[in-house]
């Protein structure tokens, strides 16, 4: 059971804290009492300023995910006339809220003077939902005789103080008598409450006598060949004794008499233009063309969905690949599956293995007003790739079947030329990989079965077109069998039905299960056919003792004995069959599955959720015309208040900078490589989702993201986002600008239950003031202020991490709680980065001139700090003394340094011994790191380094200036000069380190220990998650007191 505390109360300015700490005690105390069910905590946006403190103290209690927040436009004060409109605005959000959380019951805690006029409350505007409100006596400074000021009307029950005036709150609060309970005083009311609640959930779960109800069932029909088809047909005579029932179908005739004479039969343009005529609508899906128009009916008619088979990928891909939805299946592989999924349909060499590796039903489970399924299995299914609000809506119902009406044996066996004596071995279905057929075929022809005259096996089914089909008649043929096996093709029901008659033994075999749940079992049961199994997808929820049960994964000695034991055994198959048939008459008789269905339908008809299709134009028709232009307000409101039904968590990757100009640095680079690897790798239960920051809030980056990927972009478009409490943003880029205008945004996000998280790639505008242009060092303050306010920083080195957290200590957090901090390397190999590609004309010549002498890289932006300077007058030593060895700098002109950038651009040595080239691709950077003789890493200050590691990568060694950054990526493997080295020193350095090569001394950087970009985003992933710790500080190191993460739960 789901129960949703509303909140408001706690967040009122007009209750005093003796009171506000009453409630939370109370809301305590019922969370805890009610530990067995799922219970959330409902705040209003209206009111922001003590949300962090209320998720802070209920934060043991209620997850990250567990307080929920609804929206709406301002001043809905319900004494305040003049603003009437917004109040019923804010009702109808609040209650539409509600009614998105599905919620089963509602507890509201209000002051019993009513004077608190600032909590929006109302039950009976849009969802029904069995709500309780109690009157806290404490809430109030008048006495307790005073009545309350608002209208309870809606109200399932109101728990009163006892010596309050019940009578007088009757009357103003516009509620029955019968509907108030009086409760012991506030210390003691807490058991009352509970077990009143409890009463008042059983009361509203009992079916209340209505009239039958019309029912348009949306499916195909004989003599369609689909199994679903003739599901149906015996479905609908049994299912009309609790449903007036019209048939919709898209098939120019019916042929069952049962339907023609007592149904409506209405093709799908009638129903498009009656559907809100009708009381209940049942969808029929599944995995083929006959379905493929319920997809468009579904979203603008929802209805009950009936899913027989989980997995909808092919039917949504024919719909793409026949142009009857073009475009449909990389929609729906992403808006169910994420980016990798869409991505392997337009790459996968084999566009089979996407359809069978993806369901593509998560669009129908989400339009749908609930769900049937015929097995726990295929719930199951949903539980796995959608998560547990997927199964909160399903309902498991089995395979109906009628008493069988089976030919006379002997009669069907003359009519098929069985001999009355043979024992006939039979398999049923269409042949294909996944019904195992040659499985059973091999064993088969391995067992004694295969040698006596009177044993035959017989495949009542079409066979497969292609190799599969192929190899089973070649297999047959080449089969050294007394009998020959039999194929009969495609059979229709009669023939079917005789095959049943004649049958011995039936083997249904399955693999690579789909949610489908096959009724050609059932008929076997049905019809008293002893059954071999194997324990895959829906099979294994079937009886012991009514089938031969192999394992999921049997192998072929226990085929063959199961086939030997069925043929042997007469008095076993004799008892099983008993068992199968009993289980059937038993368990899936039509009129019990009509009822369980009835019961069903109307359960899903009543959920609070399916009120929310009346909310849009309950909104529009209560805002006056003068204040049509709320409208928008209204529905950004309205959308952020109410999730959709299957809300996975999202990973939020902000990459606002990259998407709008990547000038290629190493933080670009390190951004491109964490989302590639997000993207391709998501956290477990989340959507990875880039995002960037527009004029108007956030919007997903799906055009950006699927450049990144290789998807045409005309599949899927920017949107504003959708954001639900438990999910995660991330910050990898620096954009100051961004970042610091978005302060607020962060602060509803937080509210909002989001995690919020910024990666710190260094701390050096504020650490070298003198390497940044003036504005620097307070833009960076400025920034790290907001960053502050996160729940988490992530930096790219324990250096930076210790800094940030002598930076934090020192200017104290403003935000609430206390900022985590921790670090995640970057990782090294560039292909994985998605690199930027393209040669220039001259790279191979240039890269020939690097090999001939030994060649000393720089990589990175030119500007003050990297050491060029430094590096340059070295070189301009070395060469003076006729000195063959090059410099190669790779990196864009930056700022402060005019004159050295003209002093690189004019140099007599420029394109000879000294190579600058500006805008390397990444491409062209992995062919200069493998043709140079070393790195340089000259920076007076990083935040990590991360063309060390690239260099590591690729066995090039490196000469590194002593700094702590350079020591912790490095490690012992670099070749290191001070910090203050000179030119002359640098020079000498140089020249030492080419001696100390010749001997082969140099640090070996091949044995440095650098991550791939997949597992730095792995590492990224844990403190994303809140499953790392936050990073230790040493013993020596100054004492940081805002290093303990707060525990979060989401």
């Amino acid at each position: 059971m789901r129960i949703v505390i509303d909140g408001q109360a706690l967040q009122s300015a007009k209750i005093d804290e003796a009171a506000r700490k009453a409630l939370e005690e109370l809301i305590g105390g019922l969370a805890s009492a009610w530990a067995q069910h799922e219970v959330l905590l409902a705040l209003s946006g209206l009111m922001p300023d003590r949300i962090p403190e209320i998720r802070a103290k209920f934060d043991p209690l209620f997850s990250r995910a567990g307080i929920r927040l609804w929206y709406s436009v301002k001043h809905v004060r319900s004494g305040w006339a003049p603003h009437a409109w917004q109040l019923s605005v804010a009702q109808l959000i609040r209650e539409g809220f509600l009614a998105g959380l599905d919620a089963d019951l509602v507890f509201v805690p209000l002051p019993l003077d009513g004077s608190a006029d600032d909590i929006v409350f109302s039950a009976d505007r849009l969802a029904d939902i069995p709500t309780a409100v109690y009157l806290h006596s404490r809430c109030t400074s008048l006495p307790a005789s005073q009545t309350a000021r608002r209208s309870l009307s809606g109200a399932s029950v109101v728990f009163a103080s006892q010596d309050a005036d019940v009578n007088a709150l009757a009357c103003s609060a516009r509620i029955e008598r019968r509907r108030i309970v009086s409760l012991p005083t506030d210390d003691a009311a807490l058991p009352w409450i509970v077990k009143e609640l409890a009463v008042l959930k059983r009361d509203a779960a009992e079916p209340g006598e209505q009239a039958k109800p019309t029912l348009a069932l949306v499916t195909p029909l004989p003599p369609e060949q689909s199994g679903i088809s003739f599901y149906c047909a015996e479905l609908v005579p049994a299912l009309s004794a609790h449903y007036d029932i019209d048939v919709v179908v898209d098939q120019a005739q019916v042929v069952d008499p049962w339907i023609n004479q007592h149904c409506s039969i209405r093709n799908l343009k009638y129903f498009a233009d009656n559907a809100a005529r009708y009381d209940r609508i049942l969808y029929h899906f599944g995995n083929s063309r006959f379905h493929q128009h319920m997809f468009a009916l579904l979203d603008e008619h929802p209805g009950v969905v009936v899913l027989h088979d989980f997995f909808l990928s092919g039917v949504v891909s024919h719909m793409d690949s026949s142009e009857y939805a073009r475009g449909l299946w990389t929609r729906e592989l992403y808006s169910s599956h994420g980016y990798a999924a869409a991505k392997e349909r337009h790459f996968e060499k084999n566009p089979t293995d996407v359809i069978w590796r993806y369901p593509c039903s998560g669009s129908v489970l989400e339009r749908a007003s609930g769900v049937i399924v015929h097995a726990q299995s295929s719930r199951a299914l949903a539980g796995a790739w959608f998560g547990p609000d997927a199964e909160r809506k399903i309902e498991v119902i089995p395979h109906l079947r009628a008493p069988a009406a089976i030919p006379e044996r002997a009669a069907a066996r003359r009519e098929l030329d069985l001999a009355a004596s043979a024992f006939v071995a039979c398999s049923f279905g269409g042949i294909g990989p996944t019904k195992l057929n040659h499985r059973l075929l091999d064993a088969w022809l391995a067992s004694s079965l295969s040698t006596d005259e009177n044993n035959t096996l017989i495949f009542v089914g079409a066979n497969e077109g292609g190799y599969y089909g192929r190899r089973i008649l070649e297999t047959i043929e080449a089969g050294n069998c007394r009998v020959p096996v039999r194929m009969t093709g495609w059979v229709d029901e009669e023939t079917f039905r005789k095959y049943l008659a004649a049958s011995d033994l039936a083997i249904q075999l399955r693999a690579l299960s789909r949610g489908e749940t096959s009724g050609t079992v059932l008929d076997c049961m049905n019809s008293g056919v002893p059954l071999i199994v194997n324990a895959h997808g829906s099979m294994r929820e079937l009886p012991d003792d009514a089938v031969y049960m192999l394992p999921d994964a049997f192998d072929d000695r226990e085929l063959i004995e199961a086939l030997e034991k069925m043929r042997a055994d007469k008095a076993f198959r004799v008892r099983i069959a008993a068992s199968a048939s009993r289980h059937v008459r038993m368990n899936h008789a039509p009129a019990s599955i009509s009822a369980m269905y009835r019961d069903a339908i109307e359960a899903f008809t009543s959920r609070p959720r399916n009120r929310l299709p009346r909310l849009a134009s309950s909104l529009a028709a209560i805002v006056p015309p003068a204040e049509k232009d709320a409208g928008e307000a209204i529905a950004a409101c309205a959308a952020l208040s109410v999730q959709p039904a299957l809300a996975k968590r999202q990973l939020f990757i902000d990459i606002t900078a990259v998407a709008r100009r990547d000038i290629k640095t190493g933080i670009e680079r390190a951004v491109r490589a964490l989302l590639n690897a997000l993207l391709t790798r998501p956290p477990e239960g989340f959507r990875v989702e880039p995002v960037y920051a527009s004029g108007k809030g956030f919007r997903y980056a799906r055009s950006f993201t699927s450049n990144l990927l290789g998807i045409p972009a005309r599949k899927l478009q920017d949107e504003p986002i959708e954001v639900r409490s438990g999910d995660v943003y991330f910050m990898p880029d620096l954009e100051h600008q961004a970042v610091i205008r978005n302060r607020l945004t962060y602060r509803a996000l937080r509210d909002h239950g989001v995690s919020v998280n910024f990666m710190v790639h260094d701390l050096l505008p504020l650490k070298f003031p003198q390497f940044f242009p003036a504005h620097a060092a307070v833009t960076h303050h400025a920034w790290l202020e907001v960053v502050a306010e996160a729940d988490r920083a992530i930096c790219v080195s324990s250096t930076v991490a210790l800094e940030l957290a002598a930076w934090h200590a020192q200017n104290g957090g403003r935000g609430t709680g206390e900022l985590v901090i921790c670090h995640s390397h970057h990782g090294a190999d560039l292909v994985a980065s998605s690199p930027s590609k393209g040669l220039p004309r001259n790279a191979y010549r240039v890269l020939q001139r690097l090999r001939r002498a030994p060649s000393f890289l720089m990589v990175g932006t030119v500007e003050p700090r990297k050491g060029h300077s430094d590096i340059l007058a070295a070189f301009e030593r070395i060469w003076a003394g006729g000195g063959k060895e090059q410099l190669v700098v790779v990196g864009k002109a930056g700022w402060m340094l005019e004159a050295l950038i003209r002093r690189l651009r004019k140099h007599p040595e420029r394109d000879r011994r000294l190579t600058w080239i500006e805008d390397a691709s990444d491409e062209y950077l992995d062919q200069i790191y493998a043709s140079s003789t070393c790195l340089i890493a000259a920076s007076h200050g990083e935040g990590f380094g991360l063309p060390l590691i690239e260099a590591a990568s690729k066995g090039l060694p490196i000469i590194a200036r002593d700094i702590p950054v350079f020591r912790e990526v490095a490690g012992d493997h670099a070749f290191y000069f001070d910090a203050d080295s000179d030119a002359t020193r640098l020079s000498e350095t140089i020249r030492a380190w080419l001696q100390l090569k010749q001997r082969n001394r140099i640090p070996d950087s091949r044995l440095m220990k650098w991550l791939t970009w997949e597992e730095s985003a792995e590492q990224l992933k844990r403190h994303l998650l809140c499953s790392s710790p936050p990073i230790l500080l040493h013993s020596s190191d100054p004492p940081v007191p805002s290093l303990t993460a707060k525990r979060v739960e989401a």
